[in-house]
């Protein structure tokens, strides 16, 4: 944490609760799809189903973490 608060300066509390609160969400959903692909051990029919919740795990961290960051950069642009 220490080297969050490092790399982003002096942002507000708020928008720095809400950026760690997106990473990390967005890392627990990119394990969740690595414990996914392990578990499936590839494309096969039967697997079909686990192996695109995997991949839209996956592509759905990027987009969590990137909404944190707007979300995160519109309250510090209201605090000044």
């Amino acid at each position: 944490m220490r080297l969050l608060e490092s790399m982003f300066g002096n942002i507000c509390d708020e928008a720095f609760c809400l950026l760690t609160g997106a990473l990390k969400i967005g890392c627990a959903m990119l394990v969740c799809s690595l414990a996914l692909l392990i578990h499936t051990g590839g494309l096969r029919p039967e697997t079909r189903e686990l192996y695109y919740l995997a991949s839209q795990l996956e592509s759905n961290a990027a987009g969590i973490v990137l909404v944190g960051n707007f979300a995160a950069a519109f309250l510090e642009s209201r605090r000044g």
